[in-house]
């Protein structure tokens, strides 16, 4: 009876902390420019804040860009035509997940 108390505890002890400390991730994107001249070095971050630290990712069109914890970036030396679109920057940690898109037009020189 003591062991499954002890389990019961822990158990309830874990998910207490995870109510208590957790918190779910919020994206932030700096004002960025809709729309920029093929050729252009670009890079635009994304940051999320959370509990515990959110992992963050780039995706276009499924595929995924960048990753990190908390700040990732889209990069680009030299942007083109086939850069152009949407892109979605998404973050998730253990309480919950956050998403958040921009358009990015590309002008032929």
């Amino acid at each position: 009876m003591k062991n499954k108390l002890e389990l019961l505890w822990k158990a309830f002890h874990i998910d207490f902390n995870k109510i208590l400390f957790s918190d779910a991730p919020q994206i932030s994107i700096p004002s960025v420019l809709a729309s920029y001249n093929e050729g252009s070095s670009v890079n635009i971050s994304c940051t999320a804040s959370g509990t515990p630290d959110p992992y963050v990712q780039w995706i276009r069109k499924g595929n995924v860009k960048s990753s990190r914890k908390k700040t990732v970036f889209l990069t680009f030396n030299s942007i083109n035509r086939a850069d152009d679109g949407q892109y979605t920057c998404k973050a998730n940690n253990s309480a919950g997940n956050d998403e958040k898109h921009i358009t990015l037009v590309v002008h032929c020189k």
